[in-house]
This record gives structure tokens, C-alpha cells and sequence, in this order.
């Protein structure tokens, strides 16, 4: 009895090692790479930078590279062939675009294969972005302004090359937002003091401020801005803006929220004449949503008006605008 069992143990393990010698028999592709980390070190963020990537197969059958896939839309990557024979190499070419990154950047590509072992092989691009200037904030966003008030806000500039810079001009292209420089250490370190107009019109004014400077790597620099001014009503969006179409109908909504009030009341719709639009309002809790149906969006429609009544002094109507975009020849 003790015989039998030891002899089916030893048939158990035989038959192990036999499975395994045979996995290990059956050609399998392996994908490698002699330098998988391209490190390229300080660069200013100006520049795009480019590499090739090399990848080889080591195994004993047939490398099929499934595809190849970039982060987040800013390294671009192509590969010369995507069967390689055992032995076989193949090129994948890198393209990073520094524009607008500050710091450490680690992008990875990754690389799908019918390797079992490795079915996603990361290649790593890794290196540091510097910026010739750096803004703070980069961009000037303000949002629940009350009517009437001036508002006066600081944008710092500060130079990180080894020789002094100077600014040159300063513009906003927009009446109603001005900046000018102040100097806090010549040649390196400037504010750039913007102020909005005492009367703002209600809702968003957005442009950019656009900084020249004398140096060479970074000429201009370009700072967004938008300041949104709040009324008795906040309405979202301010117009229905549609692309031409002659056939079907679209459905829009309007989101209209407390302002400077806290409690109002929508009175009635009117949709403009000669048009099939169907209008209703629901209670979002905080505001309303006016929900807009049926819009044949022809040219006709385009300039006309949706009317929302409200029991808001100084908003007792809410004009709408209805644009609509002509459709692109041949299409």
C-alpha cells in the first residue's frame, strides 16, 4: 500500500516537471531594450525634444508589437515595424513638447506586445523642464465679482536666466483691463499690477496680457485672464450658440442661479415667433433650468431671441440670443 502511494507521488511530481520542461520548450517572443530611460537632463521649456527608442526581440518566435501608446497627448511616438523576428530590432521615434511645463517631467510610453512575460513594456522619458521666466499666477481667472467695485489683482515675474532681462511693454488689448509694471529687483524680479474698469459689464470678460521682453528665449509671454462680473442673475450659458443644420432638431438648456439675490422667481418664456421651440422650467434647487426643445437651428433662427421673464428689479427680462454658425461648405 505504502509502494502504491509513493509511486503515485513520484508519477505526480514526473508529470510536473514534464509540464514545465514543455512550457519551457514552446518558443515565446521577449521584448527588450538596451536603454529603456532616456534622461535628457535640463532643458528649457521651449524646446521639443526628440528620441528614438530601440527595441529588440530576444526571444525564439515571432514579436508582434500591438501598438504603441503616448500619455496625456504630448509625446507622439512611431514605430518602424511592429513584427520583429527573433533577433529583429525595431526604432520608435519620441516626440515630448515642453511648452508650458515647469519641473520634473516623467512621461512614459508604453509598448503592448504578445510577450507573456511582459505584455506592456514602458519606455521612460525623464528630464527637467525650466522656464526662462517664471509667472505666478499663469493665468488670471476671477470669478462672483460684484458690479461697480474695481478690483486690482498681481501678477509676479521672475527671471531665472543668468543675465538681467527688462520688460519692454505691457498690453491687454481690452478697455476695460489695464496692467502696468512695477520693478522690485531690477532686471530679474517685476509685478505686474492689473485692474478691471470701476463698471464691468455683467458676465465674462477674458482676454490675455501680453508681455514683450528683451530676452531672446522668451520674447513674449502671454497671461489669460477672465473676470466674471455677478448681476442680480447669474445666467450660463449667455447665448445658444448651434451649427447649421437643415434636417432634426437639437435641445439646449439655460441655467439661470441666484446672483447678488438669494431668492427670484421665473415668470414666463417667450420663444421667438415662427418657430416650433418648446420651452419648460424645473426647480434645480438653487435656480432654475430652462430646458429649450425642438430647435430647427436654420439660418433663419440665427439673431433671434429666447425672452425669460423674472421678478428681479432691473432683470425683469433675460435676453438669450440664438447664433447660428453656417455650416462648412461641402458638408
Amino acid at each position: 500500500m505504502k509502494f502504491r502511494q509513493f509511486s503515485i507521488v513520484v508519477a505526480f511530481v514526473l508529470l510536473i516537471v514534464s509540464s514545465a520542461s514543455l512550457r519551457a520548450e514552446t518558443p515565446q517572443p521577449r521584448i527588450v531594450s538596451d536603454e529603456p530611460v532616456f534622461e535628457y537632463g535640463e532643458v528649457d521649456n521651449s524646446q521639443i525634444i526628440e528620441h528614438t527608442f530601440v527595441v529588440r526581440n530576444d526571444g525564439d518566435a515571432l514579436l508582434e508589437i500591438h501598438r504603441v501608446r503616448a500619455p496625456c497627448g504630448c509625446t507622439v511616438a512611431n514605430i518602424s515595424s511592429q513584427h520583429l523576428a527573433p533577433g529583429e530590432s525595431a526604432e520608435i521615434l519620441t516626440r515630448l513638447t515642453l511648452q508650458g511645463r515647469t519641473g520634473r517631467q516623467r512621461q512614459t510610453v508604453a509598448v503592448d506586445s504578445n510577450d507573456p512575460n511582459t505584455p506592456t513594456f514602458n519606455l521612460v522619458m525623464d528630464g527637467i523642464a525650466l522656464t526662462e521666466i517664471t509667472v505666478t499666477p499663469r493665468r488670471l481667472f476671477v470669478n462672483d465679482l460684484k458690479p461697480g467695485k474695481n478690483n486690482v489683482h498681481t501678477i509676479d515675474l521672475l527671471s531665472n536666466a543668468s543675465d538681467p532681462i527688462a520688460i519692454r511693454s505691457v498690453h491687454t488689448g481690452n478697455p476695460l483691463v489695464t496692467a502696468e509694471v512695477e520693478t522690485v529687483e531690477e532686471g530679474r524680479r517685476y509685478s505686474l499690477v492689473v485692474r478691471t474698469a470701476d463698471e464691468m459689464p455683467r458676465g465674462p470678460t477674458h482676454g490675455r496680457i501680453q508681455v514683450q521682453t528683451d530676452s531672446p528665449r522668451k520674447p513674449t509671454i502671454q497671461i489669460p485672464f477672465q473676470f466674471n462680473v455677478v448681476g442680480e442673475l447669474a445666467i450660463a450659458p449667455q447665448e445658444l450658440a448651434m451649427v447649421q443644420q437643415d434636417e432634426g432638431t437639437l435641445s439646449r438648456n439655460v441655467v439661470i442661479r441666484p446672483g447678488t439675490i438669494r431668492e427670484f422667481n421665473l415668470l414666463s418664456i417667450t420663444a421667438p415667433e415662427d418657430t416650433e421651440i418648446e420651452t419648460s422650467i424645473r426647480n434645480i434647487g438653487v435656480g432654475y433650468m430652462v430646458q429649450v426643445n425642438n430647435i430647427r437651428p436654420t439660418l433663419d433662427l440665427n439673431g433671434k431671441s429666447l425672452r425669460i421673464a423674472t421678478d428681479v428689479p432691473g432683470m425683469e427680462e433675460i435676453v438669450v440670443p440664438f447664433r447660428v454658425v453656417a455650416r462648412p461648405a461641402g458638408r
